[in-house]
């Protein structure tokens, strides 16, 4: 996968959050982006997965432009996936209408179809006991496995996950990592805003770390890990990293 960020910018009620932000990463598979609070990390991804507009600047993924125009972004939209740290899941629907629904309604699956490719899913993910609990019945690594599930089901070109185990304990976060190793590891691109470094070290080859609106290092994960060259970054490590 190839993204090219260039001289993007964003800013809300007058204050920056993306400060004319460059960016050129080629043949990455997983890419993990991380840093402190508040240094623009999950805006980057909204704009990226076309569900903010920057306020100037341009995002080509694998050649390809992103067009901030309403009509194209429902498409582009369409063919990538995004799991959110709160899940996203509708509360009053089951766990297999939380998947079939968009399939029917936004991608204009054949209903018959839809339940095939969401039993598919469940049973891949092992969720198929939990295909009709409403998302209060489920813990949160469940909900969070579903809301994965759901942007699998269209066979999306890439993932987008944004802290996706910020919300859950230990044990959870370690389940849904699991789930996201597996994706990588059958070829699925990834971008991940993370504050789980052990996952962004191990299984993402490339780190972006942002700080203040800027990505001020990047490069592959284990030497960026292992000699960070910015005190921005070698703080931050330091931080994240005393008691572990």
């Amino acid at each position: 996968m190839k993204i090219s960020i260039k001289n993007l910018s964003k800013s809300f009620d007058g204050k920056v959050v993306l400060n004319n932000l460059n960016v050129e990463v080629e043949n990455f598979h997983s890419l993990a982006i991380i840093g402190p609070s508040g240094g623009g990390k999950s805006t980057l991804l909204r704009i990226i997965a076309g569900l903010q507009n920057p306020d100037q600047g341009e995002i080509y993924i694998n050649d390809n432009k992103i067009i901030y125009d309403e009509k194209l972004l429902k498409e582009y939209r369409k063919t990538i996936g995004v799991v959110f740290q709160s899940y996203n899941l509708f509360p009053h629907l089951t766990a297999f209408e939380n998947i079939v629904l968009p399939l029917v309604e936004v991608h204009k699956i054949k209903k018959a179809e839809a339940e095939n490719i969401t039993s598919t899913l469940l049973n891949r993910f092992q969720l198929s006991e939990h295909a009709y609990k409403k998302p209060l019945e489920l813990s949160g690594g469940q909900q969070q496995r579903v809301a994965v599930a759901r942007a699998l089901a269209t066979n999306s070109k890439f993932l987008l996950f944004d802290e996706p185990t910020s919300a859950l304990d230990p044990e959870l976060t370690s389940e849904v990592l699991d789930m996201i190793k597996e994706l990588e590891n059958q070829d699925k691109d990834l971008l991940l805003v993370t504050h789980e470094m052990g996952f962004a070290r191990q299984s993402c080859d490339y780190v972006l770390f942002m700080y203040n609106g800027q990505v001020i290092e990047q490069g592959k994960s284990e030497e960026l890990f292992n000699n960070p060259k910015t005190p921005e970054l070698k703080n931050f490590l330091n931080k994240v990293l005393e008691w572990r």
